[in-house]
């Protein structure tokens, strides 16, 4: 019996970063754009809304490591697209890293880490 894949399995070039499994999907910028996040990765895609193409790729680091480990941690990543502000836990404490999103240079900046 052949394996059952989501609709992200058609991005291809996509598939080295991310594997097979999305842990999270969040807006970042209103309804325009959205960001894609791997199992156990900390890379994301930044996609916008009705294109199934990546448009970038934004390294969040591994120190630390954002919690993207498994199904259970998608509650720990969050965004407020009104504010291009993204969350995200941390692996292996109780810590979280805020990010901020620039729209016009398409940029992720790492804003303050907490542990």
């Amino acid at each position: 019996m052949m394996p059952t894949y989501t609709v992200l399995t058609l991005f291809t070039g996509v598939m080295h970063f991310f594997g097979k499994t999305t842990v999270a999907v969040a807006f970042i910028n209103d309804s325009k754009e959205f960001l894609r996040f791997g199992t156990y990765k900390h890379w994301v895609a930044l996609f916008e809304a009705g294109n199934p193409w990546p448009q970038k790729y934004f390294d969040l680091g591994t120190d630390p490591h954002p919690s993207t480990f498994s199904y259970l941690r998608s509650l720990s990543i969050a965004t407020s697209p009104q504010a291009h502000v993204l969350v995200t836990g941390h692996v292996n404490d109780g810590g979280i890293t805020v990010y901020r999103y620039d729209p016009d240079a398409r940029t992720l900046t790492k804003e303050w880490v907490s542990e």
